[in-house]
């Protein structure tokens, strides 16, 4: 009883005050076009009363499924795809002759990690797997006594002309790659990552530059017989948009039956993972 009297109070309550609203916009609905609308179900309504006008705004939250198939938050297993991640650092040859004494802090690395990637978090506890397609640059310098040779067919190591003036020698690599990673987040902004980045290297070259005789001298080959697929070793860590790398290639960069037989280290800096 207690209840259905206090039901009728705050209906009368409403009744009376929603009587006094109409009269007052009465003059206004009388010269207005014919505006009904039937609105089903919507997120929320906003009526304003000023001067004896009153606006409805209706609103809604608009849903983009494939977006939202991506990025929905309240599954257990999600996928999302990403861009972003740069990379700059230097980059060594090991396990090489002893005549290609090539310098880490003049030979260096850029890498575009991920023109695009799709993640998958099968857990939400900061655990993810990613599989992307990107860009990288190697660049191998010599600036002592030795250099890159192309006899032939072949790459071998060289010296340069009696009494020249070596600038340097290098051998550039560029791959379009496909980094397999996995993340692992621990809060406070700081991640782990490591993986394998599989590099299909699509171009190379060499070229010299000494001076002999008061003349600049360029040498330059692009047909160096690279090994056209590697695959890199990677560990990451990140704190927010800034961390470091480290990057190993157990494989020769070039084939071994056309020149010499190296492989590579790199390090340096990350940006926005």
């Amino acid at each position: 009883m207690k209840k259905s009297a206090l039901l009728l109070l705050l209906g009368a309550c409403f009744c009376s005050a929603f009587a006094q609203d109409y009269e007052e916009c009465d003059s206004v609905a009388d010269n207005a076009v014919d505006l009904s609308h039937r609105v089903v179900n919507p997120d929320s309504v906003v009526i304003d009363r000023s001067n004896g006008m009153v606006s409805v705004r209706i609103y809604w939250n608009f849903v983009l499924p494939f977006v939202d198939k991506l990025t929905n938050h309240s599954s257990r297993s999600r996928f999302a795809v990403s861009c972003g991640g740069f990379g700059f650092g230097f980059v060594n040859a090991i396990d090489c002759p002893p005549m290609m004494n090539t310098k880490m802090a003049s030979s260096y690395e850029i890498f575009f990690d991920r023109i695009i990637a799709v993640s998958w978090s099968p857990m939400r506890n900061g655990t993810s797997l990613r599989l992307g397609l990107g860009l990288d640059w190697k660049n191998f310098r010599m600036t002592g006594n030795s250099r890159f040779v192309k006899d032939g067919k072949f790459v071998n190591l060289g010296e340069y002309p009696p009494e020249s003036d070596p600038k340097f020698s290098r051998l550039k690599v560029f791959a379009l790659t496909m980094p397999v990673t996995f993340t692992q987040k621990f809060g406070k902004g700081f991640s782990f990552s490591a993986g394998a980045v599989v590099n299909f290297n699509t171009h190379a070259s060499m070229k010299t530059k000494y001076i002999n005789n008061n003349d600049e001298v360029t040498l330059a080959n692009s047909n160096i017989h690279q090994r056209k697929v590697t695959v890199d070793v990677m560990g990451q860590f990140n704190f927010k948009a800034i961390g470091v790398y480290i990057k190993y290639c157990p494989m020769s960069v070039l084939d071994p039956e056309f020149g010499p037989d190296f492989k590579c280290f790199s390090t340096g800096l990350t940006l926005f993972y």
